[in-house]
């Protein structure tokens, strides 16, 4: 301010026409009640001497006029309440505040007409981001108000985003057991802590995913089904477009978005698209850098601006962030919120451009080495302290001036331990800085917060101590609370009360329908086909294993190509000239093109001479009638697929599958199925593919002229052939 004084002074005194000093003292932006209140706080305490300009006729505001504006019919421009509460008790009180004058319909002076007051026409003001921005939005949560905490600082810590994040990381990186674990407790897996409990218990050293995967509760396989399916599209899409398909195919927009804040928890997912498109535009890459980029902005605070998120709630901002705004209503948080003025005597050495340098001084008492202050130090600390308190009276300034047509302000003061009421013996003391004349001349520098300053101008303004704790007082366009309107909050919370049990009644019945179960519900779920391989998988408690690359075996055949080689030759070879000579019937078979040389380099002739030696190979070799590779279709009951209740149980399901090798005789049938894997003990194949062997036969018995009366277990790699026995060819559930 002292720049734009000097340049005035220097243009009153000249006797030039040009250039010339012109006055703008107008206000078009609030009511005269908040002017005439800003001016009675700001007379006393802004001078030349503190504060860098003299609060006179000449800077005070004076009421702009405005065509066709309709005046509130309110005369108070400000309403102080001085509670004997403290700072965080006092943020109920102002949620409480506006949910009565909402409820009331205060009305609003917009557009040349009153209206009703609405979310949007409400700001609660606080000092910095540390204050009481949490609280107030927790408050006004609790009334059912919508609210707007417009903070970068916060966007990464809304638990809607938070758990999006860690699905992405998620994706990204299965193995991050604490965002899986985040994921699966929230309402995208839907999984239970007794769940996840019991999960860990199966493996305390093993990583979720791992442990996950190996489940087979539809539960786990729809979850580990949606990570796989993410997990494809995050390697195909540009991390916006992946982002948006993200929401889609989880509902995160639906799931996490729960009331009362539906809409602005969805704005915040949405947020962070156009936030992954910014990051591409700027030379972003994948998901990973992209995830890297939100940690590295969470922990510096610099996340989406929240304010850009719009919506018709009560903004939460700090005074600094209101410059240039306005609102009908302000509401200025915690004025008794000391000023920090414990960086101006930090370091050794301060310095200043007009009082120089002044250092402190080592003395030495006793055997101990202290820092004194020097003259010129705590000259130059004094006038940095000055210049501080100054700062914060042209703030306080700016957080007054935002209302449109009334400012509320709250001052809170905890009883001591006693119980005590101390508010107007504190406000008797502070009034022996004032003199007939005003204010003594460095008190408004000896105070230490916005409350103090507010109380001297009151006390100037004709307000007495006992004011401070008794009732109500108005004079003029302030008016001072020291109580609040218990009767008044207590309606409104009755009504409140009387209006949660109507909508608990409402959540009950749309609860009641929603939960209704469609009889045939498990029908919905079945498959209308399936193989007996996927039926068989089903079942098998496999582990979840890696494939090795095929890189690292060069050119050689994997385990997967073996067996499918295996099982073409023993489909389409004559088998007398197999039993014969393998090696030439593998030849004649690549010259007829039956295969091609890399099946046919897969097939070991020591392999097919050694079945043909098998009790199993001679059978097939005298059978009369020999089916191979014989496909077939079947309808099963719902209850051999799985559990199920009783009105489904008997659900056809249609049943696919491939026997490899029948030998059908007069009066019966042999089943035989051949097996490449790599096992120790046949007794693994038995345990292995008993249930596969079972299907087959009950499928087959009722195709076949003749009954099945063995099944058999043949082993290429061990050479050995294995009968299942009866007892493990039975299926469950079958005699039910």
């Amino acid at each position: 301010p002292t720049i734009f004084v000097r340049i005035r002074d220097e243009y009153e005194r000249s006797k030039s026409p040009y250039p010339q000093y012109l006055s703008l003292p107008e206000n078009f932006r609030s009511s005269v009640p908040v002017i005439d209140s800003v001016n009675k706080i700001f007379a006393p305490l802004m001078t030349s001497r503190f504060g860098g300009v003299d609060y006179t006729k000449g800077e005070a505001l004076v009421k702009g006029t405005i065509e066709g504006e309709v005046a509130s019919p309110d005369t108070v421009g400000m309403e102080i309440y001085h509670l004997p509460n403290t700072p965080e008790e006092q943020t109920a009180v102002a949620a409480k505040l506006i949910s009565r004058m909402l409820k009331e319909g205060t009305p609003v002076a917009d557009g040349g007409q009153l209206r009703a007051c609405r979310p949007d026409d409400f700001c609660i003001l606080y000092r910095s981001p540390q204050d009481l921005g949490d609280l107030c939005r927790d408050e006004l949560v609790k009334e059912g108000i919508p609210c707007n905490l417009s903070s970068k600082e916060d966007f990464f810590y809304y638990s809607e985003v938070a758990t999006f994040l860690a699905l992405l990381r998620v994706v990204d990186n299965p193995i991050r057991d604490i965002d899986l674990a985040t994921v699966m407790l929230s309402p995208i897996g839907d999984f239970t802590m007794d769940e996840l409990t019991q999960l860990r218990l199966g493996n305390r050293r093993s990583h979720l995913w791992p442990l996950l995967l190996v489940q087979q509760d539809e539960k786990s396989l729809r979850f580990c089904n949606l990570i796989r399916g993410l997990r494809q599209k995050s390697a195909m899409l540009a991390v916006d477009e992946f982002v948006s398909q993200a929401l889609k195919d989880t509902e995160a927009e639906v799931i996490l978005t729960a009331p009362p804040e539906t809409e602005r928890r969805q704005r915040r997912l949405r947020t962070l698209i156009t936030y992954a498109a910014e990051y591409i535009d700027h030379g972003g890459k994948d998901l990973r850098e992209f995830l890297r980029h939100c940690e590295i902005a969470a922990e510096n605070k610099k996340g989406p601006a929240l304010e850009e998120l719009g919506g018709d709630g009560v903004t939460i901002t700090t005074i600094h962030k209101s410059k240039g705004l306005q609102w009908p209503f302000v509401l200025l948080m915690d004025t008794q919120h000391q000023f920090n003025l414990m960086d101006i005597r930090q370091g050794a050495t301060l310095m200043d451009t007009q009082l120089g340098i002044g250092s402190k001084l080592r003395v030495e008492e006793g055997n101990e080495l202290r820092y004194r202050q020097s003259g010129s130090f705590y000259a130059i600390a004094r006038k940095r302290e000055w210049e501080s308190k100054e700062e914060e009276l042209r703030v306080l300034y700016v957080a007054l001036t935002r209302a449109k047509q009334k400012n509320f302000l709250f001052a809170s003061l905890a009883l001591n331990s006693n119980g005590e009421d101390k508010r107007s013996e504190w406000a008797q003391k502070l009034s022996c800085e004032l003199t007939p004349k005003g204010l003594l001349p460095q008190a408004a520098f000896r105070q230490m917060h916005f409350w103090s300053w507010i109380s001297l101008a009151l006390l100037c303004d004709g307000f007495l101590p006992i004011d401070f704790s008794q009732g109500q007082t108005q004079r003029g366009a302030i008016r001072l609370n020291t109580e609040w309107d218990e009767e008044a909050a207590t309606d409104a919370a009755e009504e409140a009360i009387a209006s949660k049990e109507e909508v608990e009644k409402l959540v009950q019945k749309l609860d009641k329908r929603l939960k209704a179960v469609y009889p045939y519900q498990e029908a919905t779920q079945l498959p209308t086909k399936i193989t007996v391989t996927q039926l068989t998988h089903q079942e098998k408690d496999t582990k979840p294993y890696f494939s090795e690359p095929s890189f690292t075996r060069g050119n050689q055949p994997s385990a997967v190509e073996r067996g499918n080689a295996m099982h073409l030759f023993m489909q389409v070879c004559d088998i007398q000239r197999a039993a014969a000579n393998p090696q030439a019937e593998v030849q004649r078979l690549l010259d007829a093109q039956y295969m091609d040389e890399r099946t046919a380099s897969c097939i070991r002739p020591q392999e097919v001479q050694a079945f043909f030696a098998n009790e199993i190979g001679k059978r097939m070799l005298a059978a009369p009638k020999v089916l191979r590779e014989y496909s077939f279709v079947d309808s099963i009951p719902a209850k051999l697929y799985r559990d199920v209740g009783e009105m489904v149980a008997e659900e056809p399901i249609l049943l696919q599958g491939t026997a490899d090798c029948i030998l059908v005789g007069n009066d019966s049938a042999v089943l035989i199925d051949y097996k490449t894997d790599r096992i120790q003990e046949m007794s693994e194949l038995v345990e292995r593919y008993q249930l596969q062997l079972a299907l087959y036969r009950h499928s087959l018995n009722k195709i076949l002229p003749v009954p099945i009366t063995h099944c058999y277990l043949y082993s290429f790699h061990l050479c050995k052939s294995i009968e299942v026995p009866e007892s493990a060819l039975k299926l469950k559930n079958e005699g039910k």
